[in-house]
């Protein structure tokens, strides 16, 4: 007879084993009769058996008990402390930890220093010290835990406020960050007429076919960026590629009025950009991780240049130790060390052919089936989404509130020593009379002040009698340059002090496809609005570059070049010829706009 393999032949081996003894058998021959050995009869009767039966202990017995209270406390110093032994030293001293367990502690600890040898904690001791990464990382807060969560794989769409979903077509999302240059560039600074070394680059990507747009070099004392720098880089992207429908920027520098509009003594907010585009403002990489996940690849592909013989201090502090000593003795002035840096313009050229060559790579995209296809042919030719005409004001970097006084608009910028004067009161663009006190809003741009400064109402008492709307459009002032304190020559002389601080170098690119020729931009300026700015690569008529006449700008010789794009949607940039102060004629025209 086969033995019992299952539980229930057990039992069925047991009962026979039963019904024979019950029936006057003796176990033995019962046992023999139903096939079963006597042992396997007891124990298959015992494991049968519904009374519970105590288990027997297994393993090592436990040194150390610890209380759920002072597990959590363990834990408590082994993450505040990030260390075993320090965790276990302020543990010891702890009043929540017991004297008998202490003591346990100590006595490991001290016959592990007699054998020179490291404590071997028990167990309980060891997973009492164990800190989760979700611990850890709320321990340390809010930007630690959203790198250990779970997170959604985005599909190929939006919604909208309604609720509806939008197609993520080409076109529909840029995403703009700033990034440091591995390789910096030497700038020439328009205001001290010297070259210092710079890494600021603003870049743009587009979502949906992961193409790069346009980047622009920013040099700047402090090696920083501004508003106006931000306003241009996306007022040139725009030019080229027209509007998106969503824009996402990050927080710090881009947090600011031009892009989230002005809030109003009335409670309101006026010149917001979501006039033209939605602003989804990122917190963390992930939230733009389309361009944060670009740049680590974008910047191998142009380390040290395209025959790997260009200086470069790395990602990181003391990446490159030669490098990075380099850099620093030109930040110090040394001609021979900063002249083993690239120009900003020759940087420009580098990243544009580079970004262009990204562009050209094909890449797998989850959001086109996993198939291999480059940024250029995933990005097609969408549909180009223009600025309003009526809405390129928007994109001045300066927003602010202000008041009419004797006829003129005084604004003060930061970072500018000289304040801003633009005339309301007998300018071309301006048909209406401001009385004194008039409040208004005003748009402009403080590297191009010869353009003008649009001003809307923002007056909603008896001195608006015109019945103007709040922020309704009232006109464009004309910039009111400095005057000398005498002028004998009769011809007019308009120079002012000159201010570094607020000087700056810029190199714009729009990276196009196929063989078009490439979109160029430099711009240069100094702290008083004297500014030097030529494009090129845009069809159109040439037209010289640009100047204002405010102060004393120094430029460099290469700087003196090419052209500027006549489709470029920017106003009349030539100065207007000063003109002689004729009391008369002023109040003639004064009268002429009351009456």
């Amino acid at each position: 007879m086969p033995k019992p393999a299952s539980m229930p032949a057990k039992r069925l081996a047991v009962a026979s084993v039963d019904a024979f003894v019950a029936g006057g058998m003796q176990v033995g021959a019962a046992c023999l009769r139903a096939g079963v050995s006597r042992a396997n009869y007891y124990k298959w009767k015992d494991a049968g058996s519904e009374e519970p039966r105590a288990e027997k202990q297994r393993g090592r017995p436990t040194l150390v008990e610890l209380t759920q209270e002072e597990i959590r406390r363990l834990r408590y110093w082994r993450l505040v402390r990030d260390s075993v032994p320090l965790a276990l030293q302020e543990f010891l001293r702890d009043e929540l930890c017991r004297p008998e367990i202490a003591e346990a502690v100590r006595g490991i600890w001290e016959r592990a220093l007699a054998r020179h040898k490291r404590p071997s904690w028990p167990m309980s001791i060891r997973r009492a010290l164990h800190v989760t990464d979700a611990e850890r990382a709320v321990f340390r807060g809010e930007k630690a835990i959203r790198e250990i969560e779970v997170t959604e794989r985005r599909g190929n769409f939006i919604v909208l406020e309604d609720g509806s979903q939008w197609p993520n077509t080409p076109g529909t999302i840029y995403s703009s960050d700033d990034e440091s240059e591995n390789q910096p560039f030497r700038y020439f600074d328009p205001s001290t007429g010297t070259e210092r070394l710079g890494r600021q680059s603003l870049k743009t990507i587009e979502n949906a076919s992961h193409k790069w747009l346009g980047f622009t070099h920013v040099g700047r004392e402090r090696d920083a960026y501004r508003v106006e720098d931000i306003a241009d880089h996306f007022r040139d992207v725009v030019t080229e590629f027209g509007l998106p429908l969503m824009w996402r920027v990050e927080r710090g520098v881009w947090d600011n009025n031009w892009l989230f509009g002005v809030e109003c003594d009335n409670g309101k907010r006026w010149g917001s950009m979501e006039e033209l585009f939605h602003i989804r403002q990122k917190f963390s990489s992930r939230g733009k991780a389309d361009i944060e996940g670009a740049f680590n690849h974008s910047q191998d592909r142009r380390a040290h240049g395209p025959d790997g013989g260009v200086t470069s201090i790395g990602r990181y502090r003391g990446e490159f130790q030669m490098g990075t000593k380099e850099y620093l003795r030109a930040q110090d002035g040394d001609v021979a060390d900063l002249r083993k840096f690239w120009s900003i313009h020759e940087s420009a050229e580098a990243v544009a052919k580079a970004l262009a060559e990204e562009n050209q790579t094909p890449k797998q995209s989850y959001q086109a089936g996993n198939k291999f296809i480059t940024p250029d042919a995933a990005y097609g030719t969408p549909v180009k989404r223009e600025v309003p005409a009526d809405k390129w004001w928007l994109f001045a970097p300066v927003k602010k509130q202000a008041m009419v006084r004797q006829g003129a608009i005084e604004i003060k910028v930061p970072h500018y020593a000289t304040s801003f004067r633009f005339r309301v009161n007998g300018a071309e663009g301006l048909s209406h009379h401001l009385d004194h006190g008039h409040r208004v809003l005003v748009a402009f741009h403080p590297g191009h002040p010869e353009q003008g400064c649009h001003v809307f109402n923002n007056d909603e008492s008896a001195l608006n009698r015109e019945g103007f709307g709040w922020a309704e459009l009232i006109g464009l002032a004309e910039w009111l340059p400095d005057r000398p304190q005498e002028d004998l020559s009769g011809q007019g002389n308009f120079e002012g002090r000159k201010n570094e601080r607020a000087a700056v170098r810029r190199e714009f690119r729009a990276i196009v496809a196929g063989t078009a020729r490439a979109v160029r931009k430099s711009h240069a300026q100094d702290g008083l609005g004297n500014t030097l700015r030529t494009a090129s690569g845009s069809s159109g008529t040439p037209a010289k570059p640009a100047r204002s006449t405010r102060g004393g700008m120094l430029l460099p010789d290469d700087f003196k070049t090419t052209r500027r794009a006549s489709t470029e949607p920017v106003m009349d940039r030539r100065t207007p010829d000063p003109e002689p102060f004729d009391p008369a004629e002023e109040r003639r025209k004064a009268g002429a706009m009351i009456f």
